[in-house]
């Protein structure tokens, strides 16, 4: 697949995969995608310019069997530090991205899954370098992997050293739950906590983004059209928030929700 923006101050993407069957219900994939951006008057960037190849190896769950997930990838190209139309000075990109589960649906009542997770994604240790080491999230969800709401996501896959865990649920055909936690560190902790912008370029406030948990439980009022759902996510502990210079000090975070989805 090939697309490309060709548009002043428009981003533009080329991508393409293939996939293969490595054993009964396992799926590898190798991927390569590019992003290209300029600036237009009305539209600064940082000039982006990336190539990003990698690989994922899959297993969808299943009853009584375990499954994983796992998924890397590689960034190269160039970029500007700001969108500032006279930073001018192209940066090396060099970064780097991980995500990893493996997971069982034990055969009981309830359907229990247990999941262990990994994600992983490079910061940038030094910004006098002349290099950009931060991996940055162009697309996707945060909450697949990350146990993050919409609105209430402070973790994002951009310098990030994340251990996990979640459990899942499903009590009947109708209702599904689940609880997900985070030990969120940063990679580099002389870079960006990036969702909060705090940063300590000493290093001296620690590397602890937080303990970060999001539980949710879901209805279908009506099957494959209106689903409910209510949820709570924390954030607690919060070293860098604490004690990084520019750091808001506000404590422990909570966002609960309520939500009602039509699907049409």
């Amino acid at each position: 697949m090939y697309d490309r923006a060709h548009r002043a101050g428009r981003s533009g993407t080329r991508s393409t995969s293939c996939r293969t069957a490595l054993a009964p219900g396992l799926t590898a994939e190798l991927f390569v995608y590019g992003l290209d951006e300029r600036d237009a008057k009305d539209n600064p960037t940082p000039n982006r310019h990336y190539t990003t190849p990698g690989f994922r190896v899959s297993r969808a769950p299943k009853t009584g069997q375990w499954d994983l997930d796992v998924e890397g990838a590689w960034r190269y190209g160039t970029r500007r530090n700001t969108s500032n139309a006279s930073d001018r000075r192209d940066l090396k990109v060099r970064a780097w991205t991980l995500h990893a589960h493996l997971g069982r649906t034990f055969d009981m009542k309830w359907q229990p899954r247990l999941v262990l997770d990994y994600d992983y994604a490079s910061g940038d240790k030094n910004p006098t370098d002349g290099r950009y080491d931060q991996y940055e999230r162009l697309f996707g969800s945060r909450r697949t992997d990350l146990g993050n709401t919409s609105i209430h996501g402070p973790l994002t896959p951009a310098n990030i050293n994340a251990p996990g865990f979640r459990i899942e649920v499903k009590p009947n055909a109708r209702t599904d739950a689940r609880v997900a936690y985070k030990a969120a560190y940063l990679a580099s902790d002389t870079d960006n906590w990036v969702v909060a912008g705090v940063r300590d370029p000493q290093g001296r406030s620690g590397s602890f983004i937080g303990h970060a948990v999001d539980s949710r439980v879901r209805y279908w009022f009506k099957p494959k059209h209106l689903l409910g759902e209510v949820g709570v996510s924390l954030l607690l502990d919060s070293a860098v928030g604490r004690n990084a210079p520019n750091g808001a000090r506000q404590g422990d975070t909570a966002f609960s929700y309520l939500q009602l989805t039509s699907y049409f």
